[in-house]
């Protein structure tokens, strides 16, 4: 079997075996960055197997790295179960590594399928469901208006919101030109999907809403972006002019974004909420990404990280931090003070614990492993 990367005049074949492999139509192609990598495996010299890697910048503790998606993933159905996703994947954290990139990302299938690549769980948005009549009437709904009725303003408003919340979030990923093109070509008129703005220097923001009537009456908010609460307040009034007709209202935020707040009366089952994963996270280099993290206090530790498939990772390093930032980050051959999987060290490092659990604390009597590895806001808006 062969594995490479994929040369350009072959990128229509990689479309068709995702197509032929899910039953799509070959023009669904899958949404990828400006830099796009894909990686095939061959039988024959027959290919059988891609994966894509769309690559963008992402937020990490105020740093913008390099971050290497995973999408596409598909193997013809008569080879399947062969090892060619291995192989692929494999080759493409190998380069991933050598080509610079500090992390990866994916939305799987299956969770438990990707750990055995390193990935972990990451991040978490929550599903609410909101009796539309409960939701803030807001004091200047009247400022907002339809994108459609200057799309040049609002698309200003709405690169600025993404600005602001990228600054907020580990796991954001920087803009592509792909990014708003939703908003140059979406019309209210002839998809009934109305995205408003409100305008602000303070407090900006948007959302975008629909109308549905296919499991009962509803509003349902796909995209809901704000800096400051009056935004918030005020996007979220226009919505409560709706519920004389459409009793519920359906949004995700970011986990940890709570709505709670704007939910005044409780009683009556005016809220509820879901927690739903979104996506997995990988460390490609472990030492740049300590090199970079946040810290809290000031002292030393010592980490030995293990990885199965990158040996470049399979160290011991010793953190020396202060003043919020990593002093120095050096291998050493002494004896750690906390050891960690890759999959577990790549989830903590980012700021998310939910699906992991207490950290093992066998060797942990003289430091405290909350300096490094503690929460932090997760959320990503590109999906590939």
């Amino acid at each position: 079997m062969e594995i490479r990367k994929v040369r350009p005049e072959e990128y229509q074949r990689t479309n068709e075996i995702y197509a032929l492999s899910f039953g799509y139509k070959v023009e669904q192609e899958q949404p990828t960055a400006g830099e796009d990598a894909r990686y095939a495996a061959f039988e024959n010299g027959k290919m059988i197997s891609v994966v894509y890697r769309p690559d963008y910048g992402f937020e990490f503790d105020g740093h913008t790295v390099k971050m290497a998606g995973i999408g596409g993933v598909s193997t013809l159905p008569g080879f399947r179960r062969k090892g060619a996703i291995r192989g692929i994947m494999n080759m493409l954290l190998t380069d991933s590594f050598k080509e610079g990139f500090a992390f990866s990302y994916l939305f799987p299938f299956s969770t438990s399928y990707y750990r055995q690549y390193g990935y972990e769980t990451a991040c978490d948005v929550t599903k609410y469901v909101i009796n539309t009549n409960a939701l803030p009437s807001g004091n200047d709904t009247d400022r907002c208006f339809l994108l459609e009725e200057n799309r040049e303003e609002g698309l200003k408003y709405i690169k600025a919101t993404y600005e602001y919340t990228k600054t907020r979030y580990n796991a954001m990923a920087s803009p592509t030109e792909d990014t708003f093109k939703w908003a140059a070509e979406e019309s209210a008129l002839n998809e009934t999907v109305y995205t408003y703005i409100y305008p602000g220097k303070e407090s900006c923001g948007f959302i975008t809403y629909e109308l549905r009537r296919d499991d009962g009456l509803y509003v349902n908010i796909p995209r809901l972006m704000y800096k400051g609460d009056e935004a918030l307040f005020n996007l979220l009034g226009l919505v409560k002019s709706f519920g004389s007709d459409y009793p519920k209202t359906v949004v995700r935020m970011p986990g940890s974004d709570r709505l709670e707040r704007v939910v005044k009366e409780w009683s009556f089952g005016n809220l509820r909420r879901e927690s739903i994963f979104h996506g997995m996270v990988r460390v490609i280099n472990v030492k740049e990404v300590l090199l970079l993290a946040k810290y809290r206090g000031q002292g030393e530790i010592k980490i030995r990280v293990e990885d199965p498939i990158l040996d470049e990772n399979n160290r011991t390093y010793r953190v020396k931090y202060g003043d919020g930032k990593a002093l120095s980050v050096e291998e050493t051959l002494e004896k750690e003070d906390l050891f960690m999987p890759i999959n577990e060290f790549s989830a903590r490092i980012l700021g998310y614990s939910n699906s992991i659990g207490e950290i093992n604390r066998d060797f942990c009597d003289k430091i405290e492993p909350g300096d490094i590895f503690y929460q932090k806001p997760v959320y990503i808006v590109e999906e590939f």
